[in-house]
């Protein structure tokens, strides 16, 4: 199992358009076979700061959505969207494992 978490600040002007490509991305993500989580957050107190949260079955289904177009085009959409991020790959404690 792949758990990944981004954290991500958004322009402030963009925020309604990052929602809605991240939405579709998400949309898609969820229908990958090895995909087994996607969720998007924004803190309630500072609506430019964005968390992804992804889990995939193994490697190999990361590296299958970084080949997706609805990945490349969310990529592509939003990276000058953003002006700062960070990420960590993370190792499940509680639950051991996830099942959707």
């Amino acid at each position: 199992m792949v758990i990944f978490q981004a954290n991500l600040t958004v322009k402030a002007e963009h925020t309604e358009a990052f929602e809605a490509a991240t939405r579709t991305n998400g949309e898609h993500t969820r229908q990958e076979a090895g995909n087994i989580r996607f969720e998007c957050f924004k803190q309630a107190n500072n609506t430019t700061q964005y968390m992804l949260l992804e889990i995939y079955a193994d490697d190999e289904a990361v590296k299958a959505h970084f080949d997706t177009p609805h990945f490349n085009t969310w990529y592509t959409t939003t990276k000058d969207m953003v002006s700062a991020s960070s990420s960590n790959n993370l190792a499940a404690v509680f639950p051991p494992s996830f099942d959707g």
